[in-house]
């Protein structure tokens, strides 16, 4: 999760942005799933082409002016069949998907925000279908094959060590992640004594 904080700073910089683009769009009370999933794929394969850092899906501002309108959206309350939405997402989009929601009431208004990770090393697909954002719009990946070879372009460009294996962690939670002490042992250097070290 992200700071409330972090998520009021967020919406401001998005909110600033011209219009909708490749990497954020904005929707009011849309909860549709199957929509919600080509959106995921879209963002992540348009951010990997765009080389930022998310895609960003925002409920509860007005896609034209940016006003602040809230939602009833309630991704924790949206099913598919008998899924929680999040699950659901997790199932329909291809394993390389990398999302996270969060809430905030902002102005006295609820917010829901999707951050999505770039597509990384292949495209991020619902049901087997690539999808990109091609200005404010959510297309087919395979109908515009020229963004399509620019987007394979720059999958194959990214270095693994240059990927994110896990966004907003505090640096004792990274810690924990990590076999620090087999790293300095294997390479002889001696083990820090303080976190900050």
């Amino acid at each position: 999760m992200i700071a409330d904080l972090d998520l009021c700073l967020l919406i401001d910089e998005l909110r600033k942005q011209p219009t909708e683009t490749g990497w954020v769009e904005f929707k009011h009370n849309n909860a549709d799933p199957k929509m919600i999933a080509e959106r995921v794929s879209a963002l992540a394969n348009s951010a990997a082409l765009l080389e930022v850092p998310h895609g960003y899906l925002v409920w509860g501002i007005e896609d034209e002016t940016h006003d602040i309108l809230g939602t009833t959206f309630d991704y924790r309350r949206v099913r598919k069949g008998n899924e929680e939405l999040e699950n659901w997402l997790h199932h329909v989009l291809s394993p390389n998907a990398s999302f996270q929601f969060d809430s905030i009431v902002r102005d006295g208004l609820p917010l829901v925000i999707l951050q999505i990770d770039p597509a990384y090393a292949n495209t991020v697909d619902f049901e087997h279908e690539a999808y990109i954002r091609v200005g404010s719009y959510t297309k087919k990946l395979k109908d515009y094959p020229s963004i399509e070879a620019d987007l394979w372009f720059h999958l194959g460009q990214r270095p693994f060590e240059e990927g994110v294996a896990r966004h907003g962690l505090r640096a004792e939670e990274a810690i924990d992640y990590l076999d620090y002490p087999k790293y300095f042992s294997l390479t002889g250097i001696p083990m820090p004594l303080s976190l900050d070290e």
